[in-house]
């Protein structure tokens, strides 16, 4: 408790310089794994190295890694939560329930086939939580909460087709938020990915039958064209000349035997 006494009251003084950084992600892998990440940084003149000791101590134990933050002139802890499903995204959405309960609420989904995958995430941020009893027994008034660099992004597989949010790069979104609002977001976005085909391979498969095929039809045309030209033979009756089929015992028209 004092340790979080301490923090909180460190929080106050570091939010008073607006030199804080709250961030959290989500980056969704193409089989629906990825992990949500929390970033908590002050400005590195101000940083001390167990500055975060408690909350990293929360995290190891909830099975997170933590790792240290520098950049922007900032320094810090990253606070990774992986999972291997989407199903078990808004269980380890909480990331930053150690410090304001509830603030993220994060559901995704999958949906589609081979040939067509798309990826659908809602994240419910309820900026109202900053305002609970204790945050304001800190001392966060609107006025503090206002300099707070607040932010969420998520990361999507395959093209993004719909958002509203900020698009930076090919498949991230981007949330700058205002703490002190009070507000509810309700943020969306939305990717396609197509299925990766091997081209190459399928068309090399595709040529061998092909080939296979033609050849046999060659080979199976040829014999029956020979059988059809072939000659058919004839056994002559030695009796009265005429000609009969080839395997033939008697004559046709004379009824004499006929040699073997």
């Amino acid at each position: 408790m004092k340790k979080r006494f301490a923090l909180c009251l460190l929080l106050l003084s570091l939010l008073v310089l607006s030199c804080i950084t709250f961030e959290v992600s989500t980056e969704i892998n193409e089989d629906g794994s990825g992990a949500n990440c929390l970033i908590l940084a002050v400005d590195s003149s101000l940083y001390t190295p167990d500055m975060f000791d408690e909350l990293s101590s929360k995290a190891l134990d909830a099975g997170a890694t933590v790792d240290y933050y520098s950049d922007r002139g900032r320094k810090g802890v990253i606070v990774t939560y992986p999972f291997q499903s989407l199903d078990e995204l808004p269980e380890v959405s909480q990331v930053s329930d150690d410090i304001t309960p509830g603030l993220f609420q994060i559901k995704a989904k999958k949906t589609g086939g081979f040939l067509k995958r798309r990826y659908s995430i809602e994240v419910e941020v309820d900026t109202a939580r900053f305002r609970n009893t204790e945050v304001e027994d800190m001392g966060l008034d609107t006025s503090v909460l206002e300099m707070m660099d607040f932010r969420y992004s998520v990361t999507l597989p395959g093209e993004v087709i719909d958002h509203n949010g900020t698009q930076v790069g090919d498949n991230t979104i981007t949330w700058d938020m205002n703490a002190a609002s009070g507000n509810l977001y309700i943020l969306t976005a939305e990717s396609e990915l197509g299925a990766s085909i091997p081209v190459g391979p399928i068309l090399g498969v595709c040529g061998a039958v092909v080939l296979v095929v033609v050849v046999g039809g060659m080979v199976l045309f040829a014999r029956r064209g020979k059988a059809r030209t072939a000659p058919t033979q004839r056994l002559f009756c030695p009796q009265c000349g005429a000609a009969n089929d080839a395997g033939a015992r008697f004559c046709m028209k004379c009824g004499s035997a006929l040699p073997t």
